[in-house]
């Protein structure tokens, strides 16, 4: 009888198993990064980041400047909406919104170089290093 890698020794597991005994690792990476992302734009808009992830809407300019940290972990994580709305507390609708109304202010020529440089900036962080018992990486917020 052959054996495949996954059944081949069960005292030296492979990496698809060792992810399986922490599947909150990926929660723990995708909240990193949107911390990250949210730090970003709350420096670049001067606003504060518990307004960014605060359980309700807030202020328009945060709102704004959420749906900008949303479209940041997207775009430059290559993370999927719903990781997106699992990492903010919202809805797959919400952030699927939020990219779009960032994607239209698009146009305006220096709205993109600014939202160009925040990509940039995003993209030259190394991935965040998580350790194996870590919880994952949220920023606290009362809600």
């Amino acid at each position: 009888m052959r054996t495949t890698p996954h059944h081949a020794d069960a005292s030296n597991p492979t990496q698809e198993q060792n992810m399986n005994k922490w599947p909150g690792r990926r929660a723990a990476e995708d909240g990193a990064r949107a911390g990250l992302a949210v730090s970003l734009v709350a420096y670049a808009t001067a606003e504060r980041p518990a307004d960014l992830v605060g359980p309700t809407r807030g202020r328009s300019s945060a709102a704004f400047a959420r749906q900008i940290a949303m479209y940041l972990s997207h775009v430059s994580f290559g993370m999927s909406l719903a990781r997106v709305a699992s990492a903010f507390a919202r809805d797959r609708s919400t952030v699927a919104h939020a990219c779009q109304i960032v994607e239209d202010r698009r146009d305006d020529p220096t709205f993109d170089a600014w939202l160009e440089t925040l990509e940039d900036a995003a993209r030259a962080a190394p991935p965040p290093r998580i350790p194996d018992d870590a919880a994952p990486i949220l920023p606290e917020v009362d809600r």
